[in-house]
């Protein structure tokens, strides 16, 4: 549906809202142009609005003015207004957007892939959560709030699904609201923690050429959708040791490049990569250190022209650091 006004609905003593009437202050929303509203949510912080069209396939970002409020009267002459695209989610169908005030990070679904996906605040993509196991017949909407456990910690805040359901004319199952915790690794609803893995395949890295025969660290990086890995013992062993102890490969095993860290370090134990801003951390339990590698000029790992810095572990008490993620 369009939308072309939002309505401010007062605030009662007791933190309840006033009951909806006719007499409700409206802002509207023309000069957005929006073409099709999925969602609202705010940032309690800051005050900022952000608004999903799905028309569009991107999210509208709207500042408080000056005062930290907005001019009903003209809300968008003292705020400034940010767009960012959301057509790199490839997904016609979004529906509902919370904000997550945990970490400052959006939350939109998607009722078509059964897909939640996490962004940050100006459109960058973190990462997605499978939501099929739920078997949502109609998302409507998402919303952060605290726990239901009155046990847990005060500052945790779960995410919330509004599903309509079908109703009489297509399903007996009515609406529902369904809540998630993002601070453990599964769903509330225990019937759906349990999850069966499967053997995909195995890649064998002692055949490539140069060969991995000892890998330690492995880590994805979606940007290039090819796996890092390190290989903490190839250098000593010269029958094998061809110049190469990082490698990078495809999903299915096919080796695509590599280089040494001989240079900086001999047990390259393990490998993370942020995906987003491309760098790369490595391990070494011999130095007890965390090496972090920025990308040079030339957009490659490992070149002449990488940025590199590290983090001594032993300022952390820990002298046999195996693996590092991000």
């Amino acid at each position: 549906e369009r939308l072309d006004r939002l309505v401010i609905i007062p605030e009662q003593g007791n933190g309840l809202p006033e009951l909806f009437d006719q007499s409700s202050d409206f802002v509207s929303l023309d000069s957005l142009q929006i073409e099709n509203s999925q969602g609202i949510t705010f940032d309690p912080i800051s005050g900022s609005i952000f608004i999903l069209d799905a028309g569009k396939l991107e999210m509208i970002k709207v500042y408080p003015g000056l005062t930290n409020s907005f001019d009903i009267a003209d809300p968008f002459t003292q705020t400034r207004i940010e767009r960012f695209s959301l057509r790199d989610l490839n997904n016609p169908q979004l529906r509902g957007v919370a904000y997550n005030p945990n970490n400052q990070h959006l939350y939109i679904g998607s009722s078509s892939q059964d897909l939640i996906y996490e962004l940050t605040e100006d459109g960058q993509f973190v990462s997605s959560l499978d939501i099929a196991a739920l078997n949502l017949e109609n998302l409507q909407s998402l919303f952060f709030a605290d726990s239901v456990d009155q046990t847990d910690d005060p500052f945790i805040q779960n995410l919330y699904l509004t599903d309509k359901g079908i109703g009489e004319a297509g399903s007996s199952t009515g609406g529902k609201i369904i809540e998630l915790s993002l601070n453990e690794p599964q769903l509330l609803d225990t019937a759906l923690a349990t999850q069966t893995a499967s053997l995909v395949q195995i890649i064998d890295t002692s055949i490539w050429n140069p060969n991995a025969p000892d890998p330690a660290g492995v880590d994805y990086n979606p940007l290039t959708d090819s796996l890092w890995i390190t290989d903490s013992e190839v250098e000593e062993m010269p029958p094998y040791y061809q110049g190469v102890n990082v490698f990078q490969s495809t999903r299915s095993g096919s080796l695509l490049s590599g280089f040494t860290t001989t240079s900086f370090t001999l047990e390259p134990t393990g490998i993370g990569i942020d995906g987003t801003n491309q760098r790369m951390f490595i391990s070494d339990d011999n130095q007890d250190r965390v090496y972090e590698i920025y990308r040079g000029p030339d957009g490659q790992f490992g070149t002449s022209d990488d940025i590199r810095t590290f983090i001594n572990t032993r300022e952390y008490n820990i002298y046999d650091p195996e693996d590092v993620t991000y």
